[in-house]
């Protein structure tokens, strides 16, 4: 199975890699299902994923190079123990041949510095390599009657210590070039580039445990370094650990007068350390990456539902919408209507007026062109016949009768026009409840829609969220297990062309298609 690198992807390069996890996830499957086959009484009990992505191959090459890293580790630890069994004339390690060689020589150097105290002469400190030619250079120049076995033990010890702490020191370098520097450069990598930006905790928490791990081998590599150089002429005591092997050396040994015992020891168990946090570093980034594939398995899951539920609420959202745009047309024209209404009404009651008015009006005529009408009865009877007086009279009744005629039309407009007023009233009457109605439902839609699209604003932020957190993931799960990030856990020649990282192979790939698509 190729090598599963993500990257921040568009949902089509996503897809694939759903895809690419099903497979995974199916191949594991399947492996069980034909393991249970050939041994169907056995207890199956569930793969943990760092198990399903070995067995099926995802991140093999990364893996890999995890793996050339602890087998350097591992070579290493080899050379220490090899080196540590040589310093002490062993073919395995036995702590008590270890203490036996110590006590051995610690009592040379006492018969040595014994002689040079009976002749009168000051007892040297062998705290380095310098003190102990200054004491065999002595024990020349002045003659004294040591044992010859002790010198020869004396020399022989001072040419294993200078073989050992060059192994030591080799080792310790191999450590600095060929593990800390790759570790450093492969298994710090989510610390660099865009992804500053939108770490996650988990990545969070992984930068800061190997920022402790890097920091902590620097720290012994630099006192491995120190108590080297120093061992060559007066070592520093302050560089010498509290561990178990240096601790019984100080019990069986003079340490005041021969801490240069210790040396070896303490550096031994300062490189064990070394390993120890390197194996640590190394357990770390694998548990990390898995946890950045099942993170990224999690966060797409979890961005299709929400994918899902957003496209829910936002058809919802555009449905309630339109109801809303709906209620509000049908609550202006309500509006619209109600205001057509209650001018129609205006006017009603304005004719109505005028004609109320014109009534008056016509009626105080009738009622004068009464009076002057009786006058003219009166004055008729009371005088001779006057046909002037009777021609006026008539031309009055005529008047009257016309405006009795006018009268009548006018009353008839009257009540038709509070027979239309009334009918208004109520129908202004039914347009206010109307409008009303639509306005207080126009309202509860438009407060039900600044909820839904708040609702829908928080879900796409969320959701834009979960999408950084994932492209996030999936630049990191790209970058460390690309070619170029593998290829830093072995020590290639720098000639070597690396092969193009699949992000590359992807986009030459969609370029290709893009000219062949523009061609056809």
């Amino acid at each position: 199975m190729k090598r599963n690198i993500e990257r921040t992807a568009t949902p089509p390069d996503r897809q694939a890699t759903y895809e690419a996890d099903r497979v995974a996830e199916d191949d594991s499957t399947q492996q069980q299902q034909e393991q249970q086959a050939k041994n169907p009484g056995a207890v199956q009990r569930p793969r943990t994923a760092l198990e399903v992505a070995r067995s099926s191959g995802m991140f093999k090459d990364y893996l890999a190079g995890l793996d050339n890293l602890r087998s350097i580790v591992n070579d290493c630890e080899n050379r220490l123990a090899q080196a540590l069994n040589e310093f002490y004339g062993t073919t395995e390690k036995d702590e008590q041949m270890f203490n036996a060689f110590n006590i051995e020589v610690n009592k040379a150097f006492e018969a040595c510095n014994s002689c040079l105290d009976k002749a009168g002469h000051q007892a040297i400190i062998v705290d380095g390599q310098a003190p102990i030619a200054t004491l065999v250079n002595k024990l020349k120049e002045y003659r004294l009657a040591a044992n010859p076995e002790d010198t020869q033990l004396l020399l022989q010890f001072w040419e294993s210590f200078k073989l050992a702490l060059e192994q030591l020191q080799t080792i310790a370098d191999d450590y600095e070039r060929r593990v800390l520097s790759k570790l450093r450069t492969g298994c710090l990598i989510a610390s660099s580039g865009a992804m500053a930006t939108a770490k996650s905790p988990l990545s969070k928490a992984y930068e800061a445990e190997a920022a402790a791990y890097s920091k902590e081998l620097e720290t012994v590599r630099t006192r491995v370094r120190l108590l080297c150089h120093s061992a060559g002429t007066h070592m520093r005591m302050e560089l010498l650990g509290k561990a178990s092997h240096t601790e019984r050396v100080l019990i069986n040994c003079n340490d005041d007068f021969y801490p240069i015992l210790c040396v070896v020891p303490d550096l031994t168990v300062k490189l064990e350390s070394m390993a120890r946090i390197a194996y640590q570093w190394l357990d770390k980034d694998e548990t990390y990456l898995f946890e950045v594939s099942r993170q990224l398995r999690d966060k797409r899951s979890e961005t299709r539902e929400m994918e899902q539920q957003l496209r829910a609420e936002r058809e919802k959202h555009r449905l309630l919408l339109k109801s809303v745009k709906s209620a509000y047309l049908m609550c202006q024209n309500s509006k619209k209507r109600l205001r057509e209404i209650t001018q129609e009404l205006k006017n009603l009651e304005e004719h109505i007026e005028h004609s109320a008015r014109e009534r008056r009006a016509k009626m105080d005529e009738k009622k004068q062109k009464k009076e002057m009408a009786d006058f003219l009865d009166l004055s008729i009877t009371q005088t001779k016949m006057n046909y002037a007086l009777q021609l006026k009279r008539q031309r009055l009744m005529a008047q009257i009768q016309e405006l009795e005629e006018f009268l009548r039309k006018v009353e008839q407009e009257i009540s038709s026009l509070k027979t239309q007023i009334q009918t208004k009233t109520n129908e202004k009457k039914s347009a206010e409840d109307l409008y009303q109605a639509q306005d207080s439902n126009f309202a509860n839609m438009k407060t039900d829609l600044e909820g839904y699209t708040k609702k829908v604003q928080e879900m796409s932020n969320e959701l834009r969220g979960v999408r950084q957190h994932l492209s996030h993931l999936e630049s990191i799960q790209s970058l460390k297990t690309s070619p170029e990030t593998v290829d830093t856990f072995y020590e290639r020649p720098r000639s070597v062309k690396l092969a193009p990282s699949l992000m590359e192979s992807i986009n030459m790939k969609k370029r290709r298609l893009l000219k062949q698509s523009v061609k056809s």
